[in-house]
């Protein structure tokens, strides 16, 4: 793709590389979130249920929180979470150093490095959009966004997940067919991931009941309870 700001490689991942990614998916638990956090859901117009299971590595965004949003929304937004397992932790340094190469200035901040990442199952659901910009993305393949356009002025989305193939990941969800999983690296600066018990006590009280769920499968999440 040829739009300022954007780097695709087809064949970032090797086949041996997605088939232990594949296999750490099957030893975790994704979980499903509310959107709102129960203050806001009255004024939301009602609670409602994220569109597919989550699971996020490094500090936990979740929804009920709004996320991390600078300038304003940094505070209580992002919970510490398990650290990359070592494979991904070396497709991350890679991925590192192929942004440090294409990207400067106030498109890479000082301190920047991909410390958390979104994992997201996709099922079948499609919804229309207007279009920017597309591009398929293959098995394996590693998508970069850079800069305000991309990062402020756009919104990413997978519009189709490929049937052809009749692929299914055999993951820990109840009642979902799985059949595409994104990893969305990000950066949050460090000083605004913390610790579930640093949390103000609204927003520990907004996410208890998801760290208690994680924690039943997570050694992790269930020393952040401790």
């Amino acid at each position: 793709m040829s739009a300022a700001g954007l780097f695709y490689d087809a064949d970032f991942a090797s086949a041996r590389d997605r088939a232990a990614l594949a296999d750490w998916l099957a030893s975790i638990q994704p979980i499903w979130e509310n959107r709102w956090s129960a203050v806001r859901a009255a004024s939301a117009g009602g609670q409602r249920r994220l569109l597919r299971p989550v699971y996020w590595l490094g500090g936990w965004q979740f929804a009920c929180l709004d996320y991390y949003c600078p300038p304003a929304g940094v505070a209580d937004r992002c919970v510490t979470a398990e650290p990359y397992p070592p494979l991904l932790a070396a497709i991350v340094e890679e991925i590192e150093r192929r942004a440090c190469e294409r990207y400067r200035g106030s498109d890479l901040p000082r301190g920047w490095h991909l410390n958390t990442c979104l994992v997201n199952l996709y099922g079948a659901k499609h919804e229309p959009t207007r279009v920017v910009a597309q591009e398929w993305l293959a098995d394996g393949s590693l998508q970069l966004f850079g800069g305000d356009a991309w990062k402020k002025h756009a919104l990413h989305r997978v519009l189709r997940v490929e049937k052809k193939g009749g692929f299914r990941f055999q993951l820990n969800v109840p009642e979902f067919e799985t059949r595409r999983v994104n990893f969305t690296f990000r950066w949050v600066p460090d000083e605004h991931i913390v610790p579930f018990a640093q949390l103000g006590a609204a927003a520990q009280r907004d996410v208890r009941g998801y760290v208690a769920e994680l924690a039943r499968s997570s050694e992790f999440f269930a020393g952040q309870l401790a």
